[in-house]
């Protein structure tokens, strides 16, 4: 497990794919972390925004602020016939009406569970979702 834990952390800081002749280990790094054994994958990746604002009257600088406008992050997994997906909009700051920051806690934009074992005829899904068109 230590080989393993190691073997992780060396890929990532490096930032490159590698695959462990033994245990059939595949990470890749860039646009998330995607790591991969057999029949498990696990993948999980985001983005983040920022707001900046800067407003100088006078030549003096009368408000700098900088805040995290919505922080989005995703994990997928899969095992065999099931899969998974949770994705979350961490923060998401808002103005009030007397012009303060306001932040909601987040929402949840994906939260469910898959199972495929039927073949392409059906897939079941089940809990919170976008419907794709």
């Amino acid at each position: 497990m230590k080989k393993t834990a190691l073997f992780i952390a060396i890929a990532c800081a490096a930032g490159f794919a590698q695959a462990d002749e033994k245990d059939d280990l595949i990470i890749k790094v860039g646009g998330g972390l995607m790591a991969q054994e057999k029949e498990i994958k696990f993948q999980t990746g985001g983005r983040l925004q920022w707001d900046y604002n800067l407003a100088k009257k006078n030549g003096e600088t009368d408000e700098s602020d900088i805040h995290v406008r919505r922080a989005r992050i995703y994990v997928k997994s899969t095992v065999g016939d099931w899969s998974l997906k949770s994705q979350f909009n961490i923060d998401q700051a808002s103005e009030t009406d007397d012009g303060a920051r306001e932040d909601s806690g987040g929402t949840v934009e994906d939260l469910y569970i898959t199972y495929e074992g039927f073949g392409k005829p059906a897939k079941i899904s089940v809990g919170h979702q976008r419907v794709e068109f």
